[in-house]
């Protein structure tokens, strides 16, 4: 609710003929898609919200496969049903392609059924996790997880070129990320490296800085493109690292006042508190 009403401020202030309370007043429900479909609209980074309540909404009958007692047999079910929903995800993308400059297949579908094999990808991991076989390793064993750690990233990285040219592109995706979220569980470099502090805090900040990056590089990003050139590398290195850098450094500012707060279950109670005896002591704990 905060991201939306800062959208839409920032909406009237820059481009107030596109502020349309419709949009927003949708977007608190997670329909704007369903009802707008694709008209463009400022907090369209929402669509992957929308896929999300989609998927919390039936996740209690993908949970039903835990039923399945024997492991081999559920694993079968799990792998069955991720192998049904990549074929579905590669027509979405291949069906989907970017015209130039951007060119190739579209990184992302338009609802759950097309992004329901990375949900039970998780779901998968999250099967392994529980019976504890993600969490024992010995010191040899642990640098083949940093391996496929790396190869899964490359792995991914590739699938959307080979995506370009054959649907088996989306196996090397799914396969990518299931290597590299494994690799991260029970590789010993990678874990420590995910360890580091500002490693972590941008992890911990990432919904923060997910719902708010769009709209910090609107704000400044008119500042930086006049010297933008033809050349990617200085591009790159001169202007997108640094602006990367300061628009995240930006967002983190915003964590302590957007998300951590809510991160406290008792928020309602202090805050009821506060307007009580017109005090802002009862809120303090909420900001640490």
């Amino acid at each position: 609710m905060i991201a939306l009403v800062a959208f839409f401020v920032g909406t009237l202030v820059a481009a107030p003929e596109n502020a349309r309370l419709a949009d927003y007043l949708a977007g608190l429900l997670y329909l704007r898609r369903a009802l707008f479909g694709d008209e463009p609209w400022a907090f369209f980074i929402s669509w992957s919200l929308e896929i999300e309540v989609q998927f919390y909404l039936v996740a209690p009958l993908i949970a039903a496969v835990f039923w399945v007692r024997p492991h081999a047999l559920r694993r079968a079910v799990l792998l069955a049903a991720i192998a049904a929903g990549a074929v579905l995800a590669a027509q979405s993308r291949r069906a989907g392609l970017e015209p130039a400059p951007l060119a190739g297949p579209l990184q992302h579908g338009t609802w759950l059924g097309s992004e329901l094999v990375f949900f039970l990808a998780g779901v998968l991991v999250a099967d392994l996790w529980t019976l504890g076989e993600l969490r024992t390793g010995t010191r040899i064993s642990s640098l083949r997880w940093d391996a496929l750690w790396i190869a899964g990233i490359a792995a991914a990285l590739a699938s959307y070129r080979v995506l370009e040219e054959t649907p088996w592109g989306i196996a090397l995706l799914v396969a990518g990320l299931l290597a590299v979220t494994l690799g991260a569980f029970r590789g010993r470099v990678v874990k420590a490296m995910l360890s580091v502090p500002v490693v972590s805090a941008v992890g911990g900040a990432c919904y923060t800085i997910y719902l708010f990056h769009f709209l910090v590089v609107s704000l400044f990003g008119r500042a930086v493109a006049p010297f933008a050139t033809t050349s990617f590398e200085r591009n790159l290195l001169l202007l997108a690292v640094p602006f990367a850098l300061a628009v995240t450094f930006a967002c983190l500012c915003l964590f302590p006042l957007v998300e951590r707060p809510f991160m406290h279950g008792d928020w309602p109670a202090r805050l009821r508190d506060a307007a009580r005896t017109r005090s802002l002591a009862p809120l303090r704990a909420l900001f640490a």
